[in-house]
């Protein structure tokens, strides 16, 4: 029997901050060591609805009360 090995972003992110060399992650050394950052760009928000098993783009007549979510 094999193990099912769930897909995600953050899957071997440790392999990828070790072969970065284009300072896209930012790597604290020691516990307590902070940072202050910030995230350029316009934010994707839209409505949506859960329809039971998973979200769903909310429209106008939908039926169904629409969270904000971003991304």
């Amino acid at each position: 029997m094999s193990k099912d090995k769930s897909s995600g972003v953050f899957n071997d992110l440790d392999k990828e901050m070790e072969k970065s060399t284009d300072e896209r992650f930012l790597r604290l050394e020691e516990d307590g060591d902070k940072a202050i950052v910030f995230f350029a760009g316009v934010p994707f928000t839209r409505y949506v609805y859960w329809d039971g098993q998973q979200t769903q783009d909310w429209y106008e007549g939908c039926g169904q009360r629409k969270t904000l979510r971003g991304g």
